[in-house]
């Protein structure tokens, strides 16, 4: 049996990707985000596991959840990464450490049956999803650039996704009830 890639992503509220859109239109970028209902993403933490052990995760990730409160981050403009992904910038990336701290719980699970524990990023970043054709990601890099982009996002919540192929599943939502 092999084990699949998971990983918890924020859930962005809607009003913070209507006001990305917005800019990216307004710089006559529309095209880098083609799936208007989640065009961003920010992942935290990814993890492997054996597909049984996605209901225990679900349910402690469900109580840390349970006392754990939204998160307000700031966003200042965008960034790229040749060749092809654009970004989101956070201004600080501190608020996410406190969930990140409280993620940490599920690697005594993980660890105990076999797995690595969860790895993080170290640059977090508010991913907008889509591919950029490499060809063109200079320009679109040149005219984001340009765009003045300072926005709250206030995150509510978490994510559960496996990786099946090359794209992202979302399975379950968790979202902070404080």
């Amino acid at each position: 049996l092999m084990p699949g890639k998971y990983r918890f992503s924020g859930i962005l509220v809607e009003v913070f990707h209507q006001k990305l859109f917005s800019a990216l239109a307004s710089a006559g970028e529309g095209d880098v985000c083609p799936n208007q209902q989640a065009p961003a993403e920010l992942e935290l933490v990814r993890f492997e596991a054996h597909e049984r052990l996605e209901d225990t995760l679900s349910r402690w990730t469900h109580r840390i959840c349970s006392i754990s409160s939204s998160l307000l981050l700031d966003v200042n403009n965008f960034g790229g990464i040749p060749p092809y992904r654009i970004y989101a910038r956070l201004l600080d990336a501190a608020p996410l450490k406190r969930i990140i701290a409280d993620l940490r719980k599920l690697d005594l699970y993980l660890t105990g049956n076999g797995f690595k524990p969860l790895e993080t990023s170290n640059r977090h970043m508010i991913r907008i999803a889509g591919t950029v054709n490499p060809a063109k990601f200079d320009n679109i890099l040149y005219k984001l650039g340009r765009v003045e982009f300072r926005e709250p996002v206030k995150i509510c919540g978490l994510l559960l996704q496996r990786k099946t192929q090359d794209e992202w599943i979302s399975l379950r939502q968790f979202y902070f009830s404080l």
